[in-house]
């Protein structure tokens, strides 16, 4: 069988390419850091099977980077191998950058197809020279958005002479680096103000306000017809098929619990269709060198910016991109920082408190606020490692992308995926835990229907534990929240749904909170802030423990909880004493 291996630096266009001739759907973006291992599939061209594999960006052999490691591991296995074809991807923007590994793939006696990526964008004939002078006339311009892979497969792999390039003369690639350098000046002049440490941290929070705000304004359309048409479906499943313990089973537990988390959904797609946007236009790279500086005094560099802002998705794939980082101390920063990076699964949870307490004008800032403490959590965190761990890290080497027009489709596409894997998370852990739920909080039978929830399972361990809460303003409702939410944050919202629902009846969910005593200002904000901070969901716990071991999944559960009950009890008591103040 034939193998078409596709290599390069990261953010080039190999997994465009990749996905364009496997008709897969693999995740690309404007900053390096996306493809973290090989991925392979086979396809038929001219009645024949091929294997198209992507190999993970490297700049260099020499390297201590673990994707750059699995990236030559997988070279030097395929090489012994036949029927092998090697095509290097280079982005026609930065070509040069390119140099140092077609040189490293030609020592390794490494025959090279070498492919251009233009990336839809014009170049003169006088720019094609200056890339065929330092490669060779032979190559191949592309625009890999746009490639039709039967053609691509002819013109790069059959038609294209498999052959070594000989290097050429050094003067010849200073010249092209200085002239180079003077156009990215022209190109970029917006990076003066973006990568600037006052300016450009002003306008990363003014961008991520108007995403935020956006999220609430827009996203509180559709939460609120799919809140009215799950009570309506609540309230006519009842009157069709009566109040037995299996019709309460599904429609308050099942239903109630679904209804209560998906309601959500919305404003998931909005952020993270808001979230692509940054990253296809190339501001997500440019917000690693902008922290560079902030990140290199706890001792990291940039390059954790990339599996950070993974976290903000889920928490789970941002533990295992540790593996890409090249030290201990890297890793075991990036895992525990990285528990604080708000992820999806807790936006359910804001969305209704905020929704329900914050006024309209306040809550974009509120949801803005709550990310940024969080960040500001981490990098302690990731101080304090660096005071256990004193290592050095190596410099940041990140290619600077190019600024582009986001693509509608790959947004849509980014938003779909994090909906799919929210959808996911419902399947695999709110039916479950709704079907719990609901037992702990109906059972036992007699006596709830006599004395009412608070002499259910559930309410027993929840005051038997909320002592411990009692300080951040937690009544055992509140408790019980918490407690559920270890089994995954948005849990939390549909045990609120299995307490309240009954007692609620058509009002919704966030506008009857409003009316009961425990929720009040000080304890919601605490609330929230205990939501963002304490252990992650079990899911994730047992990643820190396949990564890093036993010892830090213990961690990662304790200090989190320890953290999270400090300053939710600072906020709780902080609040209330502005308001003796002011009153």
């Amino acid at each position: 069988m034939k193998k078409i291996v596709l290599l390069g630096n990261p953010n080039v266009g190999k997994t465009t390419v990749f996905n364009k001739l496997t008709q897969e759907n693999e995740e690309t973006g404007n900053y390096a850091g996306t493809t973290l291992e090989s991925k392979q599939k086979e396809i038929i061209y001219k009645n024949e099977t091929i294997s198209i594999i992507d190999i993970p960006g490297m700049y260099g052999y020499i390297s201590p980077q673990q994707e750059e490691k699995v990236a030559w591991e997988k070279i030097e296995k395929l090489m012994e191998e036949d029927n092998i074809f090697y095509v290097q991807i280079i982005n026609a923007d930065h070509f040069l950058q390119s140099k140092e590994l077609t040189t490293l793939l030609q020592k390794k006696g490494i025959p090279l197809s070498i492919v251009i990526n233009l990336k839809g964008k014009h170049y003169s004939d006088e720019q094609k020279q200056s890339i065929q002078g330092i490669f060779g006339e032979d190559i191949i311009f592309i625009s890999a958005e746009n490639i039709i892979p039967e053609k691509f497969l002819e013109r790069v792999f059959f038609a294209t002479k498999q052959r070594k390039i000989e290097p050429k003369q050094t003067e010849t690639i200073n010249s092209i680096k200085k002239s180079k350098r003077n156009e990215e000046r022209k190109k970029f002049p917006f990076d003066g103000i973006v990568l600037h440490p006052i300016f450009g941290s002003l306008c990363f929070a003014a961008i991520m306000w108007i995403i935020f705000q956006l999220v609430f304004t827009i996203g509180a359309i559709p939460m609120g017809y799919i809140d009215a048409g799950v009570l309506w479906t609540i309230e006519q499943g009842k009157s069709i098929f009566g109040e037995s313990l299996i019709s309460l089973l599904f429609f308050d537990g099942i239903i109630g619990g679904i209804g209560a988390t998906i309601m959500f959904l919305p404003n998931i797609l909005l952020l993270f269709f808001g979230l692509s946007f940054l990253k296809e236009s190339g501001y997500l790279s440019r917000s690693s060198y902008l922290f560079n500086n902030i990140f290199k005094k706890i001792g990291l560099s940039g390059r954790v910016s990339v599996p950070l802002l993974m976290g903000f998705g889920c928490n789970v794939p941002a533990i295992m991109a540790v593996t890409t980082l090249e030290n201990k101390k890297e890793k075991i920063s990036v895992a525990m920082m990285s528990l604080f990076m708000s992820c999806s699964a807790r936006l359910p949870v804001y969305t209704l408190l905020i929704g329900a307490f914050i006024p309209s004008k306040w809550q974009g800032i509120t949801l803005f606020s709550i990310y940024i403490f969080g960040i500001c959590i981490a990098l302690f965190t990731g101080s304090l490692i660096n005071r256990l761990y004193p290592q050095k890290s190596r410099a940041l080497v990140l290619q600077m992308p190019n600024y582009a027009l986001p693509s509608i489709k790959n947004a849509i596409r980014y938003a779909h995926t994090q909906a799919k894997d929210f959808l996911e998370r419902v399947w695999k852990f709110i039916i479950p835990a709704s079907i719990i739920l609901w037992g702990l909080f109906t059972f036992p039978l007699q006596e709830v229907e006599s004395n009412g929830i608070e002499s259910s399972y559930g309410a027993s361990i929840a005051k038997t534990i909320q002592p411990v809460f009692a300080p951040l303003g937690f009544d055992w409702t509140i408790t019980a929240g918490v407690i559920a939410g270890i089994a995954a944050k948005e849990v939390m919202v549909a045990n609120f749904a299995q307490i309240y629902g009954q007692e609620a009846n058509e009002e919704s969910l966030g506008e009857y909170l409003k009316t009961l005593p425990q929720f009040s200002l000080a304890s919601v904000l605490a609330l929230m802030v205990f939501t963002l901070l304490y252990m992650p969901c079990i899911a994730v716990i047992a990643t820190i423990k396949a990564q890093l071991g036993t010892k830090w999944a213990i961690i990662g559960a304790v200090y989190p909880t320890i953290v999270a009950w400090i300053f939710g009890f600072l906020v709780y008591q902080g609040v209330n004493l502005i308001s003796i103040m002011v009153l």
